[in-house]
């Protein structure tokens, strides 16, 4: 397949495309949300109570974290 066949059909399939390439992300994030719940139980050995304050630190960093970027996006944010 050459390189303006490709073209052509990213040019005639644009929501196709999109749609598979989103499947995909979502698929590899769902993977690595199970993989690494598998990792903290098995090879960190934490308890149910551990890992719940794990989520709960990784969630509240996110938060926080993105505060800037939320506050930027306001139409009426001055900075």
């Amino acid at each position: 397949m050459g390189l303006r066949t490709m073209l052509w059909r990213v040019k005639r399939h644009p929501l196709a495309i999109y749609l598979a390439l989103e499947g995909a992300l979502a698929l590899l994030m769902s993977l690595y949300g199970t993989v690494t719940t598998i990792y903290r139980v098995q090879a960190a050995g934490l308890t149910p109570l551990q890992l719940t304050l794990v989520g709960t630190a990784l969630e509240g960093s996110i938060f926080v974290l993105q505060r800037e970027s939320w506050i930027s996006e306001m139409p009426s944010a001055r900075i």
